[in-house]
């Protein structure tokens, strides 16, 4: 029976040696689990703080598109309001035109009117001249005929 004992703790030997290997294994291999582990923890601490500063530059980016919002606003009033000024520019100067063009006729008519009259006045002017050369031509034979001592008949 002894032989059977010695086997027997041969076996239990070799079981108790194959424990302690798997035991040392799962140890390491536990070990490696918590080493990973935390690894990962950091790895979703790491994330966790980029997803803030994500959402941070996102918040950013937002408020940055609600500022060039506002802005795009202020520059579609402006320029709504540029429009309306070119529009009564516009009619402003379409008035000012018909204005113009009835000054440019009223100075033609009065121009024609001038040279007309300038006409006129030299017509008669010239008219008064032959007149008075007539006038001048009976005076003097009237004063021939005073001087040579009668009146004509």
């Amino acid at each position: 029976m002894q032989a059977v004992r010695r086997d027997e703790f041969e076996t239990v030997k070799q079981l108790l040696a194959s424990a302690a290997r798997y035991a040392e294994s799962a140890n390491q291999q536990s070990e490696q689990n918590a080493i990973q582990i935390a690894d990962n923890f950091r790895g979703i601490a790491e994330l966790k703080q980029a997803q803030q500063e994500n959402l941070r530059g996102i918040a950013e980016l937002k408020q940055a598109q609600q500022e060039n919002l506002r802005g795009i606003a202020e520059l579609k009033q402006a320029q709504q309001e540029n429009v309306r000024g070119i529009a009564e520019l516009k009619q402003a100067q379409q008035e000012n035109a018909a204005r113009m063009k009835q000054q440019g006729e009223r100075i033609d008519e009065f121009v024609f009117q001038v040279n007309r009259l300038v006409s006129k006045q030299q017509q008669e002017i010239s008219q008064l001249k032959a007149l008075c050369d007539r006038y001048d031509g009976v005076l003097a034979y009237l004063l021939r005929q005073d001087q040579g001592g009668g009146a004509p008949r």
